[in-house]
């Protein structure tokens, strides 16, 4: 899915250059496709339920400039959809394409999954089936992956029929011979490219309606509201799991982190979660039964201000159960990288998820550099991890967002690349996860400002 999620942000980046060049009569029946599904009446549905979820709260002056603005900006949705699909998808798929919309089984299909149920899903109540139809409803389930929009609507608060719901929905509505017909279309290559293709328009589309909403403006002129804020959160299992920059010296003047090496495996290639592993301590390093320990792995060695640096990452976690010789034995209790030996031991660092709101702007003039990027892909993608050159010393906490400028040179002007979130903190680096892409580049030097400040609301559950 990779491949096609870095081909997606690669036409998005391009749209506005890429869409007048679609052969006209692939334009029209990429048009016709959207129109067989719904794709553009489901946007501005969705937009009015997020909208009226506001209720007599919102002014009518502020939800007529929002109107206004997402008119303006669904346009561009659409031009960005259609580029998707001529990228994507050859005459011939969406021809394919058409033919199953427009099909009794397509059309059922797309009102059951339909983003907004209140626009017409039809809702069963419990009906009695075959362990086969069961069985079959399930895999169909799986193959469209229905976990991932129901955690986008979740996440965007878009009332998404539960996957109960759906399985009951399906079982009324089809048959199982027409359940099996849409598992085979989604398994196959043009279903899973559609599949993957929704996915990545509806949270385009999605991020674009939140930034219109509301309670963004009012933060925007000071205005308040009596609307609740949704919190996001950031886990403290992702907290643990990211990368971040290392700067000093152990005991022997190595620049690497903790102070025991795991020792290899003999008869295998890497650990397992629960395996016992055998650590040499460094220098005067001490543990006790029942230590928490975090394995740490060195990435890559990179210039930064002036000397070298190491990036880590904590690729799991153990206890100390005993030791052997002058040798540490620790038990892998969790593990978020493959393990295989080399790797640095310390003591567990405490992680807490995080809640937060997002100010929609901020007054703050932080500026950082893009100091290094843990992987020399051709292109960025979603959730791809890179460090900046400021960390707590000047402000910034974990949750903050930054959009990331190409450096410019001379006169040339400077091109808004993506946007990133804080994901650790350090007193003078960040380690940045990258949200929303914009153009496929980024290269050490661009230039980082700060875009949306955290507003913390709760630590939740330690890691």
């Amino acid at each position: 899915m990779k491949n096609i999620i870095i081909i997606c942000m690669l036409v998005i980046g391009s749209v506005l250059c890429a869409y007048g060049n679609i052969p006209k009569q692939k334009e029209q029946d990429i048009v016709k496709l959207l129109g067989a599904a719904n794709t553009m009446q489901q946007a501005n549905q969705i937009f009015d339920q997020r909208l009226s979820s506001f209720g007599s709260n919102i002014q009518p002056d502020l939800e007529r400039s929002i109107r206004s603005n997402f008119e303006l900006k669904i346009n561009d949705f659409r031009k960005t959809v259609i580029s998707l699909y001529d990228e994507l998808f050859s005459d011939e798929d969406i021809k394919r394409l058409i033919s199953f919309y427009e099909s009794s089984t397509g059309q059922k299909y797309n009102i059951v999954t339909s983003l907004t149920p209140a626009a017409g899903a039809p809702f069963a109540s419990a009906h009695n089936s075959s362990p086969e139809k069961k069985k079959e409803i399930t895999k169909l389930l799986k193959v469209i992956d229905v976990e991932s929009y129901t955690e986008q609507a979740v996440r965007f608060g878009i009332p998404y029929v539960t996957a109960d719901s759906l399985i009951l929905n399906f079982d009324k509505h089809f048959s199982l011979d027409e359940i099996k017909k849409l598992v085979r279309f989604f398994e196959s290559h043009l279903g899973t490219k559609l599949t993957d293709v929704k996915l990545l328009t509806n949270r385009e589309l999605f991020n674009l309606i939140e930034e219109l909403m509301p309670e963004a403006a009012a933060l925007a002129e000071n205005k308040s509201l009596s609307i609740s804020v949704r919190p996001e959160e950031i886990s403290a299992q992702a907290l643990a799991a990211a990368p971040f920059l290392f700067t000093d010296r152990d005991s022997k003047g190595y620049l690497l982190p903790g102070n025991g090496t795991i020792v290899k495996p003999k008869d295998r290639a890497a650990f397992q979660i629960y395996d016992k592993v055998t650590v040499k301590p460094i220098g005067k390093a001490s543990y006790k039964l029942g230590d928490t320990v975090d394995v740490l792995k060195p990435v890559k060695l990179v210039p930064f201000k002036g000397k070298s640096a190491q990036i880590v990452s904590r690729s799991g976690r153990g206890v100390v159960t005993g030791h052997t010789g002058k040798n540490i034995v620790i038990q892998l209790i969790n593990m978020w990288d493959m393990i295989a030996g080399g790797e640095r031991i310390a003591p567990t660092a405490g992680f807490k998820a995080i809640k937060y709101t997002v100010a929609p702007q901020t007054d703050s003039k932080i500026q950082a550099a893009v100091a290094a990027r843990l992987e020399e892909s051709t292109s960025p993608y979603l959730n791809q991890f890179f460090i900046i050159d400021k960390g707590t010393d000047a402000g910034i906490n974990i949750g903050d967002f930054f959009k990331v400028f190409e450096k410019a040179s001379g006169n040339k002007l400077s091109v808004e690349l993506l946007e990133a979130q804080v994901i650790n903190v350090g007193a003078n680096s960040s380690t940045l996860a990258i949200r929303k892409i914009f153009k496929e580049s980024l290269r050490v030097g661009d230039q980082a400002f700060l875009s949306r400040k955290n507003i913390p609301i709760a630590s939740s559950t330690a890691d």
